[in-house]
């Protein structure tokens, strides 16, 4: 990874510095904090460690840039061709981002390459839309010339999974409505988005619009969620740390958005093809893992069938080829941190001390943050850690009753971001899927392959960009008609 990063600096201006009105600068107190190659454990350059006086001085200048500034005074159309260059300029660097994607984060350099960055210029590309619809309309003949401006600022606190992507989706959105925004990035993996920032710059983002943070400090969240300044707080990433800013944002009353991780189960009927329900749950359980929003940390498995699917599942963990991130044939990359690393092993410790079974086999951890997945049969009452992030290499096995299924998946009390559902019986299906409510449901999908028959379905319950719409629709911004006789 240090090759990688290495070659970057001397073509970007970023080192490691923070963004903050237009410039890239050191923190305040000079603080830096060391940065680690998942792929081998090895210290990899080090990034500003940004304060409380850096998070003043954020939000003043993306205080600066919006509401009457040269960014929220912008034309909606002028503002969504900037936005579609920023995404033309992150296919043009494509290359670079998922370098750093992949290095940093440990996510396999194919995965980044062939679903994150696409994506990303996507983000942006869909905002463009939006922002392109919104200068003018027309109604019974009378001319309204509207737009939006911000009214004040947003802030984006990310966690370490798909840095990249929820970097773009975010801050697309902020852009689009004309919010300053300051970014605190994923404290492990903030390198991919600081290279953004700066095509961000490229595009012609006035200064401030936009600035990024990367922090290892309570101060500096603390700092900005309750800043008065601060007219909105968006948060992508897991519980733990989306509980710590719910609280903060809770004491100042502020508007917040959560887009937390829920659970994701797969689920084997006994009536299933097993082969293809093997095959398409080690997809969503292994090889979405690590950062995946839609990884199954969860598997519930058919009684009659318990034995033969975690034995086939297991064949398809053991042919992933494991290894750095970087490498073209890496199909299962790292864990993103040494934390990570550490709540893997304390999870699938007590897992063993309690006497669960445990199936797969870690790798060498002198690797890097290597292991491979662990299937942990795990008792009703009982979960181990889910709220890390660790966890979605770790899954959780439960055997189920169909009779029972619906009650068994309501018992978890936490939000079902994926259901991953396998069965020929597409009465069953419907009516699970109807009951759950999950965010997005698949029926015998497999990635890549078309739906064979009216027993196959995808549904997704919500906007597909829903975290887009939250930001959009966040409360930052406020709308102006006037209309002509």
């Amino acid at each position: 990874m240090s090759s990688v990063l290495e070659s970057d600096r001397d073509a970007t201006s970023t080192d490691g510095r923070l963004l903050i009105a237009g410039s890239w600068q050191r923190a305040t107190d000079g603080a830096t904090y060391v940065l680690f190659d998942p792929s081998s454990g090895e210290p990899a350059g080090s990034v500003a460690d940004a304060g409380a006086a850096d998070v003043e001085r954020a939000v003043a200048a993306a205080h600066g840039a919006a509401g009457h500034g040269p960014w929220g005074r912008l034309d909606a159309l002028e503002r969504s061709r900037v936005l579609w260059r920023i995404g033309d300029l992150v296919l043009d660097n494509a290359e670079r981002l998922a370098a750093l994607e992949a290095a940093d984060s440990g996510r396999p350099i194919s995965l980044v390459r062939s679903i994150d960055v696409p994506l990303a210029a996507r983000f942006f590309q869909v905002l463009s839309s939006w922002c392109a619809m919104q200068g003018m309309a027309f109604d019974g003949g009378t001319e309204a010339r509207g737009g939006h401006a911000s009214g004040g600022v947003v802030a984006l606190v990310h966690s370490v999974e798909l840095p990249l992507l929820q970097h773009a989706w975010h801050v697309a959105a902020a852009l689009g409505v004309g919010a300053g925004a300051v970014v605190l990035l994923a404290e492990e993996s903030p390198l991919s988005s600081l290279l953004l920032g700066e095509l961000v710059q490229q595009a012609g983002v006035p200064d401030g619009a936009l600035n990024l943070l990367t922090s290892t400090r309570t101060d500096a969240i603390e700092c900005l969620v309750r800043h008065p300044d601060v007219m909105r707080v968006q948060f992508c990433g897991d519980a733990r740390h989306g509980r710590a800013v719910a609280l903060a944002a809770a004491d100042v009353v502020k508007p917040l958005g959560l887009d937390v991780a829920g659970i994701s189960p797969e689920v084997i009927c006994a009536d299933a093809d097993l082969d293809e329900a093997c095959r398409g749950a080690a997809n969503a359980l292994f090889l979405a893992s690590t950062q995946g929003r839609d990884a199954g940390v969860e598997l519930y498995i058919e009684h009659g069938v318990v034995d033969e699917v975690l034995a086939r599942i297991g064949e398809l963990a053991g042919e992933l080829e494991a290894g750095p991130a970087l490498a073209p044939s890496t199909r299962l990359g790292p864990l993103a941190s040494a934390a990570q690393l550490a709540r893997f092993h304390a999870q699938t410790a007590t897992a063993r001390a309690r006497g669960w079974p445990v199936l797969g086999h870690e790798i060498d951890t002198a690797q890097g943050y290597s292991v491979r997945p662990a299937l942990i049969g795990v008792d009703e009452a009982d979960e181990i850690g889910l709220d890390s992030p660790a966890a979605n290499r770790i899954v959780h096995v439960r055997s189920f009753q169909r009779a029972a299924l619906e009650t068994q998946l309501r018992a978890r009390r936490r939000r079902i971001d994926t259901l991953g559902l396998w069965t020929r019986n597409r009465g069953f299906a419907q009516r699970l899927t109807g009951a759950l409510g999950a965010a997005t449901s698949r029926v015998n999908f497999l990635p890549g392959n078309r739906f064979r028959d009216l027993s196959d379905f995808y549904t997704r319950n919500r906007f597909p960009d829903h975290a887009l719409v939250a930001a959009a629709s966040s409360g930052v911004r406020r709308r102006t008609v006037m209309g002509e006789r």
